[in-house]
């Protein structure tokens, strides 16, 4: 941006330093032409000073603009300060219930899988009754035997599962 002048006067002079001897001669002998020479620097000056005045106006008026812009700013910076200190005091007021949804789930799970541990163990008991209701004077006593062993292993691994199932979620319970 280009330096306002110091004086008023100053364009004017700058503008009469760089005219010729004879120009000068002429301005100072006719005085319509010196009236208009002034007026033409006159104008210049006018208009230079209305620029400058648009300037300054402008200047002010982003200033008050900006300052209207912090104050709306600040506002906004207190409301989300604010609903961020709501949005924490909800998540610390959320926690204990998300930790007793969590608890409730572990505990659906549970018993879904006791249940199953249950029917399985029913179903084993049932086949191992089966099997030895089954046998008769021609049963291979030896595949019998083998079969019947892996059968009660199967049972006794599923009735001791569901045991320590059931006495975890017993001490559990009791906050053991």
């Amino acid at each position: 941006m280009a330096a306002v002048s110091k004086h008023p006067l100053d364009d004017v002079y700058s503008t009469i330093k760089t005219l010729s001897t004879e120009e000068l001669k002429g301005l100072l002998e006719d005085d319509e032409l010196l009236r208009e020479y002034f007026e033409q620097s006159l104008t210049a000056f006018k208009a230079k000073q209305d620029l400058v005045r648009n300037i300054k106006t402008q200047i002010f008026e982003e200033a008050q603009k900006n300052l209207t812009a912090k104050d709306e700013f600040e506002k906004v910076q207190v409301e989300v300060e604010t609903l961020r200190a709501a949005v924490y005091q909800r998540q610390q007021d959320l926690k204990p219930l998300s930790a007793r949804v969590e608890e409730v789930q572990q505990e659906g799970n549970i018993h879904a899988v006791i249940g199953r541990l249950e029917g399985a163990v029913s179903e084993a008991e049932s086949q191992c009754r089966e099997m030895a209701s089954n046998t008769d004077s021609d049963t291979n006593w030896n595949k019998f035997a083998t079969d019947f062993i892996k059968l009660r292993k199967t049972l006794h691994y599923r009735q001791a599962i569901l045991e320590r199932l059931t006495i975890d979620r017993t001490d559990i319970g009791h906050g053991r």
